[in-house]
């Protein structure tokens, strides 16, 4: 009769446990659901205002350029980009007049510069043997860094633009 009672005693406990263990596993399951849903949301929101954003960006490349000087038809080019991870709108300028080449990547608010590059052409050598008069960029640190090709000033500027 004890064994009985003590075996009835062991069988109320692993029922009981075995209940708690359901209802642990329930609820996981439900608050795993309620956050992918909620990642959803907020993933849908955060392109939403990405998009809203990279189009303001877009308007004050085109003012800035635009106030700047810069003439599309004479050989200038911009490109706007909302940089997310930055929460920052940058733009790059492209000219493009013989014997120059000019790009320049900053702020399309503040102007602050990321990088510059120029390039004059020189007759007596092949484009390729001209380093640049001016490549320099401005990391978020407090000294500059120069670069010596066109290739080097566009990799490190691809890595705002992006």
């Amino acid at each position: 009769m004890k064994v009985n009672i003590f075996v009835m005693g062991l069988l109320a406990i692993a029922m009981f446990l075995g209940w708690g263990l359901y209802a642990e596993k329930e609820l996981s399951r439900q608050q795993q659901s309620h956050i992918a849903e909620l990642t959803a949301k907020l993933n849908d929101k955060t392109a939403s205002d990405n998009l809203e954003l990279q189009g303001k960006c877009a308007q004050q490349a085109k003012s800035m350029f635009l106030q700047l000087g810069y003439k599309a038809n004479a050989g200038d080019a911009y490109q706007s980009h909302y940089n997310a991870k930055l929460n920052k709108c940058l733009m790059e300028i492209y000219t493009s007049r013989f014997p120059t080449v000019a790009r320049s990547l900053f702020d399309a608010y503040d102007q602050k510069p990321y990088a510059n590059y120029f390039w004059i052409a020189r007759k007596d050598k092949k484009f390729e043997d001209v380093p640049p008069s001016n490549c320099t960029f401005y990391p978020d640190t407090p000294s500059q860094r120069f670069c010596k090709s066109e290739d080097e000033y566009k990799a490190f500027a691809a890595e705002y633009m992006e």
